[in-house]
């Protein structure tokens, strides 16, 4: 009777979780979460894509305080980097008989565990090719379960700040957690998953260092390999390696 009654709350518990997405990075490497601010209940999953094409950006928790730092013990995702031949159409002709599907986006998801308070979250990108400053400072910053705060105000902090962080975080976060890095699926995505002062953005330095283990970068190739990744052990697919194109 009670394996019942804990199996019916169980399972009432994993229909009413919800999947929440957004969409990371824009078109033309555009620096935006879409949208930017997004309600969640406990248990519910927010989904990140990374379909901005071509893009190179992270999902890092931040604070009220301080948008674009790391949030000590905060999730994030890693650098997540989609090339232009990522939206290149597959090559066709007239008696195809099937046609091959497109790689998937990478995607990152944390499950909120405490949806009573905010989960505040930027990019790290330094890269200021699209623009005249990093991404953060650009306004690509984002909030799950706002509440009472000012989304305005905040992002207003972001664009003024001086220092955008580049601390590796991991899984675990505060008020949400994750349970796996992106996986790239294609020749055009990669995935850097490190310290910054091994994998730091194109076009800006880290803001600061870290003596965590080098970088780790998997991109879509058959090789299969194990790394020890900022103290948790993961499967990776693809290839070592540094490089942030965008």
């Amino acid at each position: 009777m009670l394996f019942s009654i804990v199996s019916s709350l169980a399972a009432a518990s994993a229909v009413s979780a919800a999947i929440v997405n957004i969409a990371v990075g824009g078109p033309g490497g555009a620096p935006t979460f879409t949208p930017n601010t997004v309600t969640a209940n406990e248990g519910d999953q927010v989904v990140f894509t990374f379909n901005g094409v071509p893009g190179n950006h992270s999902v890092t928790q931040s604070t009220l305080a301080k948008p674009c730092e790391a949030a000590p013990g905060g999730f994030d995702s890693g650098w997540v980097q989609i090339g232009a031949a990522a939206a290149d159409p597959f090559p066709t002709f007239s008696v195809t008989i099937g046609a091959a599907a497109a790689d998937p986006f990478p995607t990152f998801s944390v499950t909120v565990t405490n949806a009573s308070a905010p989960i505040w979250f930027y990019c790290k990108q330094l890269n200021i090719v699209k623009g005249p400053k990093p991404h953060c400072e650009m306004g690509m910053v984002g909030v799950i379960n706002i509440g009472t705060k000012d989304f305005s105000s905040w992002a207003q902090v972001a664009e003024a700040a001086t220092v955008v962080g580049q601390a590796q975080g991991g899984f675990s976060g505060v008020n949400a957690a994750a349970t796996a890095y992106p996986v790239a699926a294609g020749s055009a995505q990669s995935v850097i998953i490190g310290p910054s002062d091994a994998a730091p953005a194109a076009g800006g330095s880290p803001s600061q260092s870290g003596s965590a283990p080098p970088a780790t970068e998997t991109k879509g190739a058959a090789t299969s390999v194990s790394a020890r990744i900022g103290g948790t052990f993961a499967a990776i697919v693809g290839f070592a390696g540094v490089a942030m194109l965008l």
